[in-house]
């Protein structure tokens, strides 16, 4: 369990981290190891895409800018979806957007090739992977 404290981040001077998918970068806010849970500002570049995946928890995005298409709905700025647990979506945008995202730490990737070309959130102990080998 986290200690009790309050946690602010300058995300205009925070660095940005690249994911494994091209055109995928992300700041994480709040990383709680232990609940297996996690914040973060995710941008991604224009015709950028994120694989079909199955959430193993529930999952909420909100759009800050430009559009989204998550699985069968198109997500522009100000708009919020939420994903509850097993969920099975792909990620995609054509003109670029930027989203604040909270999820689960564990994911399941439907195509297991894309599974092994997977290497999320960043290389740092204090951060969780978005992908797990639990199933």
């Amino acid at each position: 369990m986290l200690k009790n404290i309050s946690k602010m981040i300058e995300t205009s001077k925070a660095t940005w981290k690249q994911a494994k998918f091209s055109g995928v970068e992300y700041i994480p806010l709040h990383m709680d190891l232990p609940e297996r849970v996690g914040s973060m500002i995710v941008k991604m570049t224009p015709n950028a895409s994120y694989p079909k995946h199955r959430h193993t928890q529930a999952e909420e995005i909100f759009v800050l800018k430009g559009s989204l298409q998550v699985g069968d709905q198109l997500l522009k700025g100000g708009d919020f979806l939420f994903s509850p647990q097993g969920t099975v979506h792909e990620m995609s945008t054509t003109e670029g957007c930027l989203f604040y995202m909270q999820i689960p730490a564990g994911l399941e990737f439907v195509s297991q090739s894309t599974f092994e070309d997977m290497d999320e959130i960043a290389d740092t102990p204090a951060e969780p992977s978005l992908v797990t080998n639990d199933a």
